[in-house]
């Protein structure tokens, strides 16, 4: 009863300081934590540091970004004002995507959907997980793949879903700023290089990330095209596993065509 009277109150304080909280998700190694990262580029936003699931942001964490923004000189009720949180590693289970879909509806939940080329996904390595470059599985990608397409189907012409490219994040990020801003206001601060300038905007955010989310990019530095198909540089095809498995490569055809990632690549 008490957990739930805070949960109510700090929802109230909430829209009352007109806050909307914008949720990242989508498969490890697409970006996420990129996005979440570079979004410190923006005014009026305030980030939770580390993976959190939909329990969050607690009472305290919500009177915590109401004090920044206080500090920041941003009280009034009438600007808008963001709290940025990005997905726990199970988020693409049913009961999450289902409690995920009535907040966005009850509660004016934003959510990104970052999605990346397989190939680059199933290459990409975890830098706090040893370098490992298997470190997703093809039933970890499946699972992920098919949440997202759960997501899209459930609030399909819906503008609480926005739906982002890490290829255009790392290879045209001012444009991606631009669509941030289309869809949810979202303002670049003044004096800052553009959400490109990961490095520097980081590094001059009020708070640090979590240490878990700064070992997975290794490095804070500035969004980068060079991230974008380091796969062509194998003779081997890293989405091989899976288009040899018979129930997820009818899934990953479907993801690459809706996404205009190439489904067969010359040797």
């Amino acid at each position: 009863m008490i957990a739930r009277a805070k949960a109510a109150w700090g929802r109230h304080l909430f829209a009352r300081h007109n806050v909307r909280r914008l949720h990242i998700v989508g498969c490890s190694r697409s970006g996420t934590t990129m996005m979440h990262m570079a979004m410190t580029a923006f005014r009026g936003l305030h980030f939770h540091y580390e993976e959190t699931s939909l329990d969050h942001p607690l009472l305290r964490d919500r009177l915590e970004a109401l004090d920044a923004f206080r500090r920041a000189g941003l009280s009034r009720g009438d600007e808008a004002k963001f709290y940025a949180t990005k997905r726990n590693h199970g988020w693409f289970e049913r009961q999450q995507l289902d409690r995920l879909i009535a907040l966005t509806r009850s509660e004016g939940l934003g959510i990104i959907l970052m999605v990346r080329d397989p190939r680059d996904v199933m290459l990409s390595s975890h830098s706090g997980r040893g370098g490992l470059p298997d470190y997703v599985s093809p039933g970890h990608w499946r699972r992920s793949i098919e949440g997202g397409e759960y997501l899209q189907d459930a609030l399909a012409g819906d503008p609480a879903l926005l739906l982002l490219r890490y290829e255009d994040l790392a290879g045209a990020p001012d444009m991606v700023a631009q669509r941030l801003h289309d869809q949810f206001g979202l303002t670049v601060k003044p004096g800052s290089a553009g959400l490109g300038a990961m490095a520097a905007n980081v590094a001059s955010a009020p708070k640090e990330f979590d240490e878990y989310l700064l070992e997975a990019v290794g490095e804070i530095r500035d969004l980068d095209p060079a991230s974008v198909g380091k796969w062509r540089r194998l003779s081997e095809d890293p989405a091989a596993p899976l288009m040899a498995d018979a129930e997820i490569a009818p899934i990953f055809r479907r993801f690459c065509d809706r996404h205009d990632y190439a489904v067969h690549i010359e040797n």
